[in-house]
């Protein structure tokens, strides 16, 4: 009764007292074991909760009969410890085992699910090959066979040298097209932009942004836009998000400096250069001023020049290319002192 109700020391004190009174009883084999295994469970969960990783391992190795699927909560309390350990190789053991031989199917989700924080790209795919048809005759684990597929493909996104099978890329297109969220389809536009697959990528950052617009969906459909030699749509398309990250800002000035640089100039409206220049003036960026400032000189309005490319040199003091312009729309406004005085600095 008192091993039932989880009282393992009452049991040790009864065991004993009950000797003393009859040194020649001997407990029963089975209780013993029993008792030996509970405790072991017991300390092993401590430990767990703990973090006490190593001596998960150690106690696990006393009382091999827990590894059991009858004990799943232990296999998985294991699997983590030698994961955590960096024991990867035991970790897939453990998981591989229970793929293998137990049958519950929420206990096996939760497996792969716990297994997907440690295991590589690759070892899941090995965990995954133990699936079994659910009632219905599908895959048991669809989904996460998908979530593992995003994970792949957010990896490949920064990644140029991570390799996709076809058939994986066939998925990720397939739900890409099924689903509203635009995640799925931004995870292929920057898998094939980081690949030099421009068109592929760009149709991928259109079909993301008509699903819905995020300040990554736009930055990356900016940088295509902007090798392309489309500057003018890329500075618009970055403009409500440049703000949003230091990235995006970068993105939307790179926009700025080649839209005020492309030749033959361009006459953009005022709204647009009247926005750039508000951008321009509050990050003090150098190089998009002193742009503002051959954009100016060649429209023929030195004195806008002149300020420009001022302002670049006071945000940038050594920049040679500002300082040559501000000589020369000094030259230009015949203005002789200011003239030889930047040629002396």
């Amino acid at each position: 009764q008192a091993y039932a109700q989880g009282e393992y020391q009452t049991v040790r004190q009864l065991i004993q007292q009950r000797q003393q009174e009859e040194p020649d009883w001997k407990p029963p084999a089975d209780l013993v074991n029993r008792l030996h295994i509970a405790e072991t469970r017991a300390r092993l969960l401590q430990a767990a909760e703990a973090g006490e990783y190593e001596q998960v391992i150690d106690l696990a190795s006393q009382a091999p009969s827990m590894l059991t699927c009858a004990e799943i909560n232990i296999l998985w309390q294991v699997g983590e410890a030698f994961a955590r350990t960096d024991r990867l190789s035991r970790a897939m053991d453990d998981y591989t085992y229970i793929m293998k031989n137990c049958d519950n199917p929420q206990e096996r989700l939760a497996t792969l699910q716990k297994a997907l924080e440690f295991m590589s790209f690759e070892d899941m795919k090995t965990l995954l090959s133990y699936e079994r048809p659910n009632e219905a005759g599908t895959p048991e684990f669809q989904e996460i066979r998908d979530s593992l597929l995003r994970d792949r493909f957010a990896e490949a996104g920064d990644d140029a040298t991570i390799m996709i099978a076809p058939e994986d890329l066939a998925r990720m297109e397939e739900l890409a097209n099924a689903s509203d969220d635009p995640d799925d389809a931004q995870l292929l536009a920057w898998y094939f932009l980081v690949r030099d697959s421009e068109n592929a990528a760009e149709e991928w950052f259109r079909k993301a942004r008509d699903k819905g617009d995020s300040a990554t969906i736009s930055q990356g459909l900016a940088l295509i836009l902007i090798g392309q030699g489309r500057p003018d749509e890329a500075e618009a398309i970055m403009y409500p998000w440049r703000e949003s990250s230091d990235e995006a800002m970068d993105t939307y000035l790179n926009a700025v400096v080649n839209m005020l640089g492309e030749i033959p100039r361009q006459d953009y409206s005022e709204e647009v250069l009247k926005r750039m220049a508000d951008v321009v003036t509050a990050t003090q960026s150098g190089t998009a001023a002193q742009q503002f400032g051959w954009y100016s000189y060649d429209f023929k309005q030195p004195l806008a020049a002149l300020q420009w490319f001022e302002a670049a040199l006071s945000y940038e003091p050594w920049y040679e290319p500002a300082a040559y312009g501000v000589t020369l729309s000094l030259n230009d406004m015949d203005y002789r002192p200011g003239v030889y005085l930047m040629q002396r600095i």
